[in-house]
């Protein structure tokens, strides 16, 4: 059954006993999500406004379902975080928090100063930093005893696009490309050493400058929770997309050739300083000192590679510059094993006629990346 706004406006005045109204400017903007203000029809006095978030089909529900779950642990263990409350969901929308303030929109070095761009990667740092150490309630929504090791993580981000193009059923990708991304998994696991004592972090999924919220003291909070998930800590420690400079990765209104090392290196201080300096509670300890900046600042390959495994564009990049067609013309045998290793998972795919090909081309060192009929 799909609702109608004013049918939802009015089951939200029923719930939260106020009448809620729609204000005249036009909604907020929402990719899988129509986003609306609403505030009290008696008038607003500056702490009454909510935000109304309504999914475009089953999918940005059954996302926005597992994302509010996270953000709604979060905030109720850290309250103060810069992240929007909960104040109610059911299947049809979900009722936040409205922060105030503007969306940033773009992370630019010619219309934000060196001075702004640190106050606010300040406070990214402190956010970022709560929710890599966050790791201890994964279970909670994970619903199983088991979270994957990062490298079980990569492989079954990869082993998802790769049944796609294998079954045929993927608009973009090939199979080769993924057996070979395959073979790179292991050298992409920090070493031992490196990897911090939280295994587990909060990572939010969509971190770019559509999703932050800025006011004239610095950072308002950080919107749009739906892809956030408690994933392996190597995943999670990452930089903010409108910094990371990942090719193919596209950030609004930013001039071609416009980098973001050094507001990359502040951000990696700022997280160095946490990393060193955690109180008691926070999720970190003395163990941990330096692992967490070390991750970060060695997130670019990690980062590069995940990406490109869910955007069309950074894939084409990967592959232009990760995927040399001299080593995996001479590391056939390596895919092949590959194959057999995601085939022995669910044995029935190995009759399927693209799976026999991909076989057939690489035992022949025929036609390897040539598209299929």
């Amino acid at each position: 059954m799909t609702l109608s706004i004013a049918e939802i406006i009015s089951e939200v005045s029923s719930i939260l006993g106020a009448s809620f109204r729609l204000p005249t400017y036009p909604p907020l903007r929402g990719g899988s999500h129509g986003v609306y203000v609403i505030e009290p029809e008696d008038g607003y006095n500056g702490k009454n406004r909510c935000c109304l978030r309504i999914p475009l089909d089953a999918d940005a529900a059954s996302a926005s379902t597992k994302g509010t779950a996270i953000l709604k642990i979060v905030k109720e263990k850290l309250p103060v975080l810069p992240i929007p409350a909960v104040i109610f969901q059911s299947e049809h929308y979900t009722v936040m928090e409205y922060l105030n303030g503007e969306v940033l929109k773009s992370w630019n070095t010619q219309s934000l100063t060196k001075e702004r761009r640190r106050v606010l990667l300040d406070d990214l740092a402190a956010l970022l930093f709560s929710l890599w150490t966050f790791g201890g309630q994964a279970q909670v929504t994970q619903g199983t005893e088991h979270m994957p090791t990062y490298r079980e993580y990569l492989q079954n981000e990869v082993d998802r696009g790769l049944r796609r193009t294998l079954n045929g059923t993927s608009s973009w990708g090939h199979p080769m490309y993924y057996l070979y991304q395959r073979v790179k998994i292991d050298s992409l696991v920090p070493r031992p050493e490196n990897a911090p004592i939280v295994a587990t972090g909060i990572k939010h999924g969509d971190l770019n400058a559509w999703n932050v919220i800025v006011d004239k003291k610095g950072l308002s909070g950080v919107v749009d929770w739906d892809t956030a998930r408690f994933v392996p800590a190597p995943a999670a420690i990452q930089h903010p997309l409108f910094i990371a400079d990942i090719p193919g990765w596209r950030n609004d209104n930013v001039p071609g050739g416009m980098t973001f090392e050094e507001d990359r290196a502040y951000l990696e201080h700022a997280i160095g300083k946490l990393d060193t300096n955690s109180a008691p509670g926070s999720g970190s300890n003395s163990q941990t000192s330096g692992r967490i900046k070390h991750l970060l600042q060695t997130s670019f390959e990690r980062q590069f590679f995940e990406l490109s495994l869910h955007n069309w564009r950074i894939n084409d990049e990967y592959i232009k510059r990760r995927l040399r067609f001299e080593d995996m013309k001479t590391n056939r045998n390596a895919a092949l094993q590959q194959l057999d290793d995601f085939l022995s998972a669910d044995e029935s795919m190995r009759t399927l006629p693209r799976v026999i090909e991909v076989q057939n081309r690489l035992r022949n060192d025929v036609n390897l990346f040539e598209p299929f009929v």
